[in-house]
């Protein structure tokens, strides 16, 4: 978190002016506070525990899962909520690097690149390190599948759920 808003890159046409500051070891933006109980001032609520999922959650994963997507799937893993399905997740089990980012134009080609500036640190202990989320069952997309419009992992989890969604991790 920086001590004043990141202002690199402010003349770019879709720059946001980021509101998050930090004030004694919190993170602010506006009235709202980024703190350790992730309820408490946000003004949201715990759901009531009747209206919390309980059964078996497929979660469809490729290298293409990454950033909000990979945080995501890092809880259901750390919380053991979910069986995977696909290939390796693009973003990381214990974070991610994103948000405002610094562009930056090569030299010799003049190709722009953004590089991203924001770690996210998920809170989880992997076994091992800078990885992403491995599946429980490995479903490959070949460019037959893409050419065809056809998911082969939606169709995997599909027959998994059917045959009695028997989880064999």
């Amino acid at each position: 978190m920086l001590s004043k808003p990141y202002l690199k890159n402010q003349t770019d046409a879709d720059y946001i002016a980021d509101q998050w500051r930090l004030e004694d070891s919190m993170a602010y933006r506006s009235e709202f506070t980024l703190s350790s109980n992730y309820f408490s001032d946000l003004e949201y609520e715990a759901p009531a525990a009747d209206l919390v999922y309980k059964g078996k959650l497929y979660t469809l994963i490729s290298g293409q899962t990454f950033s909000g997507g990979a945080e995501f799937a890092s809880l259901l893993r750390m919380s053991d909520r979910s069986i995977f399905i696909g290939e390796e997740t693009g973003g990381t089990y214990e974070g991610n690097v994103s948000g405002y980012s610094e562009t930056v134009k090569l030299p010799c080609t003049n190709i722009t690149v953004d590089i991203p500036t924001v770690h996210f640190q998920m809170n989880v202990d992997p076994e091992i390190r800078a990885r992403g989320i491995m599946p429980d069952y490995t479903v490959p997309q070949s460019w037959d599948d893409y050419m065809n419009n056809d998911n082969a992992k939606l169709r995997f989890a599909v027959q998994l759920i059917t045959n009695g969604g028997s989880d064999q991790r």
